[in-house]
């Protein structure tokens, strides 16, 4: 039983699997061989919190794991409610209103899970909005009893937002779930899954031998969105630009109408701006980059303040986040979410385009 559904595995005993520096070994160890359908990247083989809990001490951040010999002096700068047990560790997360519930810590996953026995109804009480997932949305690849496999849509009803989640005195604020009743099975004591996301600015040390679990904040620099959609159209030969809010940001923060004229940018008029580097500054910022916008909505013109959220928060591949729409233009994406890149090429045919440079990549 995978995150994905039920799927044939063949088991087999490892005889020896260790580090090539030496570093950690370990014998006879219980895998399974999966099918080559389940590796859709460059990697081969799944390692889990089975193994990595025998390594002992092992920390964790979004560049590195690191193996530790002997149990580090650590002191956690960061408090975080935690079990360490056995060959699992179970985080404490308080979603919204409510007592806190246990969820899986699992280091691989890119996003955050709901299991099936939290109601919807119990998320609506604990202040959780149900949101739309983008368009574009993702497909789970399940495996019936059958053999038969079938494309499971996301629904778009089961993406939940909290304006409000910590985990001990984190705040991860805005925090998105999916809940997913019909493909993950759970057992009753486990709710969720915190995955990836956590680690994009916090560092991650477990100590399996004395069982202890230390917190630092890690920074690093951390891709970001303002959650934006960016559309130009040719009028009287220049640029007019168009942007709106593809998903809803932050508490507090002024919600934009779906589609809005963009007037200046950081104070600077959208006609003062190169074309490619107003592209690069609305949807490629930094986490937690701060940009000021001008635009009318139609019937008023009003400025506002936005904020870079980390992109991993999300618990959804970048590319859902970089939506550009220019004429004539192609914007392509290509790779996956540990190495990609986007290119923005404009004709040109294209007139208005102010500056010399046409093309935009971002790696």
């Amino acid at each position: 039983m995978l995150g994905k559904g039920l799927i044939e595995a063949r088991p087999v005993v490892v005889d020896e699997l260790r580090l090539p520096n030496g570093a950690f070994s370990t014998r006879n160890l219980l895998a399974y061989v999966l099918p080559d359908a389940e590796f859709e990247s460059d990697y081969a083989g799944i390692l889990g919190m089975d193994v990595i809990s025998q390594m002992g001490v092992f920390s964790l951040n979004a560049s590195y794991l690191r193996l530790h010999r002997t149990p580090p002096s650590l002191r956690s700068y960061v408090r975080i409610p935690a079990v360490v047990k056995g060959r699992t560790c179970l985080l404490s997360l308080r979603l919204g209103r409510g007592q806190p519930i246990p969820f899986l810590w699992d280091t691989g996953s890119g996003a955050n899970y709901l299991s099936p026995n939290i109601l919807p109804s119990q998320l609506q009480r604990r202040g959780g909005r149900s949101s739309i997932v983008p368009a574009n949305g993702s497909k789970l690849h399940q495996v019936l009893e059958d053999g038969t496999k079938v494309e499971v849509p996301i629904d778009r009803k089961k993406l939940w937002r909290f304006g409000e989640a910590k985990l001990g005195t984190i705040s991860l604020n805005p925090f998105l779930v999916y809940h997913y009743p019909q493909v993950l099975g759970w057992s009753q004591n486990c709710y969720g899954i915190l995955g990836f996301p956590l680690l994009t600015e916090y560092e991650i040390t477990a100590d399996f031998v004395n069982v202890r679990l230390y917190v630092q904040r890690y920074r690093w620099n951390l891709a970001g969105t303002y959650g934006l959609s960016l559309s130009a159209v040719e009028a009287k030969g220049k640029l007019r630009w168009f942007l709106g809010y593809e998903i809803p940001l932050g508490e507090g923060i002024p919600a934009l109408p779906r589609t809005a004229e963009l007037l200046a940018v950081d104070g600077m008029p959208v006609d003062a701006w190169e074309t490619i580097p107003l592209t690069q500054r609305l949807m490629f910022p930094k986490a937690r980059q701060l940009c000021s916008v001008k635009y009318f909505d139609g019937r008023k013109v009003a400025t506002t303040v936005l904020r870079a959220v980390g992109v991993p928060y999300f618990g959804m591949p970048l590319f859902y986040f970089h939506g550009v729409s220019m004429p004539k233009t192609e914007f392509k994406f290509e790779g996956g979410f540990a190495q990609s890149q986007m290119v923005l090429e404009i004709p040109k045919a294209v007139k208005g385009v102010r500056g010399v440079r046409r093309r935009l990549q971002v790696e």
